[in-house]
């Protein structure tokens, strides 16, 4: 069990220097694990939940010890302590339902009801849970995202076709520095650096127009959404975490939507429900998943095909997804004019 949480974390991991995102990438990992006994790994199915909790407990005994001999730093306990309490109902709580999918596009930033009270609105509020839902990002890669990041590849005519082909838009995660040295982008691992096609869905409901007119407002090289702010703790992701999950000052937008099972989900919740709904209903190969999501590669598997997936193969992939919810109602043009009005009435 500790020799699979090995590989999965990657073997060149310092354990001393392992943090609560590190936790919980495992749990990611185990969630979508194939059962290594069965005979054909192409169609095995994943591990039962039970089973990635047991190798969970496993490697919370190991931190437990670690922390003993003083492998560990202090405040390392608590948060693996964490990881484990929340990965104790390992099923389908830790997705999102259709029915909690309905409930969260039915809010106030996509039906535009009349607030009790004004409140600032950004465009985070709207593009945030859509993004995340067909991206399958972590939410700092995308609260972190420049107006540049959002780009297109052109693609090479093939000679069988006499049209041009269109461009593939994408989503550029990476690092970046600044002029001093100092890091304004950060992705977890080198895995983590890629190319994400934008999502049909995506674009039918105007993030392309929305980024286009974000360039001309402020220009390519700021943040592509308003209103977060960075912390050292949190990077960029703590204003938008504080809306959805809330922070104790504020009622949060997924109690507010009376979400089922409210503390077993959050927005890194999308992300599991990205990787299971590419799993499961559509099938798509777990290695081209962890290169899409950003999830590094067992040893194994790392040996073979390249470190990036063709944009081309990944979007044909992506765009299969549907979670079959109706998103017709979205309007981003809407929501503006909401926005002006700080959620009151005309």
């Amino acid at each position: 069990m500790l020799e699979t949480c090995v590989e999965l974390l990657g073997p060149d991991s310092n354990y001393y220097t392992l943090a609560f995102d590190d936790a919980e990438e495992l749990r990611d990992k185990l969630l979508t694990l194939k059962d290594g006994r069965a005979k054909n790994s192409a169609t095995a199915a994943t591990i039962h939940p039970s089973r990635a909790k047991k190798i969970l407990d496993r490697f919370k005994q190991l931190a437990k010890y670690a922390k003993r001999k003083k492998y560990i730093p202090e405040d390392l306990e608590e948060d693996l302590q964490n990881i484990f309490k929340q990965a104790e109902n390992l099923d389908e709580d830790k997705v999102y339902s259709e029915a909690d999918l309905k409930k969260l596009y039915a809010g106030y930033p996509y039906s535009q009801v009349t607030l009790d009270r004004a409140r600032n609105l950004f465009d985070y509020h709207f593009w945030l849970i859509p993004v995340l839902m067909y991206t399958g990002a972590r939410l700092n890669e995308i609260c972190q995202l420049k107006v540049s990041d959002i780009k297109q590849e052109i693609q090479k005519t093939k000679k069988d076709l006499q049209e041009a082909l269109a461009p593939i838009h994408y989503i550029h995660i990476k690092n970046e520095f600044d002029e001093q040295g100092n890091k304004t982008q950060a992705v977890k691992t080198d895995s983590s650096r890629r190319k994400v096609p934008i999502h049909k869905t995506l674009i039918e409901l105007g993030l392309l127009d929305f980024v286009a007119k974000r360039k001309q407002q402020v220009g390519p090289a700021e943040q592509l959404f308003e209103g977060l702010y960075y912390s050292t703790k949190n990077k960029w992701a703590k204003k938008a975490s504080d809306w959805f999950n809330g922070n104790g000052k504020m009622k949060s937008y997924r109690d507010e939507r009376n979400i089922a099972n409210p503390k077993q989900k959050n927005l890194h919740t999308f992300r599991h429900t990205f990787i299971g709904a590419m799993t499961d209903s559509i099938g798509v190969e777990v290695a081209l998943i962890s290169r899409i999501v950003g999830h590094e590669l067992s040893q194994q598997t790392a040996k073979y095909g390249r470190k990036q997936v063709s944009l081309e193969r990944s979007k044909s992939e992506i765009n299969i997804l549907d979670y079959d919810i109706d998103l017709s109602h979205l309007d981003y043009k809407a929501f503006l004019v909401y926005k002006k009005r700080k959620g009151k009435s005309a």
